[in-house]
C-alpha cells in the first residue's frame, strides 16, 4: 500500500481529517453546550452554600510546638556532647 492508498483510506475516517469549521467540531463538547446553567445562577448558589458552610463549620485552630525546634548541628538535649544528628536525631 503506498501513500496514495494511505492517504485515501484516511480521507475516509472522521477522526482523521482536516478541521475546516472549528466552531462546528467543538459544537458537541460540554463547554460549548447552550443547554448549561448561567454561570450567574451557579455563583449564587455556591456563595449561599458557602455561607452556610461558614456558620456550620469550626474555624481551623493551627497547633503550637510547645519546645522549640532544635537544628541537627547543635549539641543534644540528652547531654551527651554529641550532635544532634549523631545522637538522638539518628
Amino acid at each position: 500500500m503506498g501513500k496514495d492508498g494511505v492517504l485515501a483510506r484516511l480521507a475516509d475516517n472522521p477522526h482523521r481529517r482536516l478541521v475546516e469549521d472549528t466552531i462546528q467540531e467543538m459544537r458537541w463538547w460540554a463547554c460549548f453546550r447552550d443547554d448549561r446553567p448561567s454561570r450567574v445562577e451557579g455563583t449564587a448558589q455556591a456563595s449561599a452554600k458557602s455561607k452556610r458552610t461558614a456558620l456550620t463549620t469550626r474555624a481551623f485552630v493551627p497547633i503550637k510546638k510547645t519546645k522549640p525546634k532544635i537544628g541537627r548541628n547543635e549539641p543534644c538535649t540528652c547531654g551527651s556532647g554529641k550532635k544532634y544528628k549523631k545522637c538522638c536525631g539518628a
